[in-house]
């Protein structure tokens, strides 16, 4: 299963549905692009900014998800149908990396970006390739 920046975040900060997040660990096989560090590394720094991490623990959290249980793919081969799909959904190219790697893998990607869900789910040939985090908990 792919999983995006807004369930691995999950991980890290008290959020809602964290512990649905965290359980896809034990169900799942987790692949992600490589982005996803970055994604991540920006929400860290971004909590550093706002006071609620120190610097020592925003390390911490990206060392966390280095090593955690996820397979990264490099970026490089899922570009070009990212943008392809960003074009085709009006939407940015950051979340269609995501979305890239699932379908060059055969894979559901699960996020809890609801704004992205409602443009993949809108196109016919992608609906069933995405699912909201939520959804899993039924």
């Amino acid at each position: 299963m792919v999983i995006d920046d807004s369930v691995a975040v999950k991980w890290l900060f008290r959020e809602s549905d964290q512990g649905l997040a965290q359980s896809l660990a034990g169900r799942f096989e987790l692949i992600a692009p490589d982005l996803m560090l970055v994604e991540c590394g920006n929400a860290i720094w971004r909590r550093n900014r706002l006071g609620e991490v120190s610097a020592a623990v925003a390390a911490s959290l990206i060392a966390t998800l280095r090593s955690g249980p996820i397979r990264y793919v490099s970026t490089e081969g899922l570009v070009e149908h990212a943008v392809a799909l960003g074009v085709m959904l009006a939407h940015p190219i950051y979340d269609c990396i995501y979305l890239s790697l699932a379908l060059a893998e055969d894979l559901a990607m699960v996020t809890s970006d609801r704004r992205f869900a409602q443009a993949v789910r809108t196109h016919h040939g992608l609906s069933g390739r995405l699912v909201l985090l939520q959804e899993l908990a039924h």
